[in-house]
């Protein structure tokens, strides 16, 4: 497995070409409003018109313990 990268940038997220962008949220899609152009959201569109099906109902699974610093 190859190491990870992490990348810091003095900028704004919403100029930044990407074909997705990772929004930071909870179980009841409690989303801050600062994010709103990171996510391309138009001035009448809500979160919860963009709320994926599903969400808070066990729609995610539990991240897996890293396997780093064991031996094989």
């Amino acid at each position: 497995m190859t190491e990870g990268h992490l990348f810091v940038v003095n900028g704004r997220l919403e100029a930044l070409s990407a074909d997705a962008v990772v929004i930071p949220t909870d179980a009841a899609f409690h989303v801050e409003r600062w994010w709103r152009d990171a996510a391309g959201l138009e001035p009448a569109t809500t979160w919860g018109q963009v709320k994926p099906g599903g969400w808070g109902q066990g729609a995610a699974l539990p991240a897996r313990a890293s396997r780093r610093g064991t031996k094989h």
